[in-house]
């Protein structure tokens, strides 16, 4: 079952979808490593719309992380990750 959390996250991107970017574009932005941004959209710290093989990311998500920023412990768990 969809917790609120996900319903939520899918509201806003299909209201956002003219704003939807691919991970190389969401690295660029957030100035981090495509495989980081895997790790985020896979652990459900970065909200993502998957379309078939496709993962895309709302650019209102992308904005809010710029403007709160990612915990340091996403860090540490990505290197753990590897």
């Amino acid at each position: 079952m969809a917790t609120l959390r996900a319903q939520k996250q899918r509201i806003d991107f299909m209201n956002s979808a003219a704003s939807l970017l691919t991970p190389k574009e969401t690295a660029e932005i957030l100035r981090v490593s495509k495989s980081y941004i895997y790790f985020l959209a896979g652990s459900g710290q970065l909200a993502s719309l998957k379309i078939g093989k496709k993962i895309l990311f709302s650019r209102a998500t992308i904005d809010a992380v710029l403007k709160h920023g990612l915990p340091d412990s996403n860090i540490a768990r990505y290197r753990n990750a590897k």
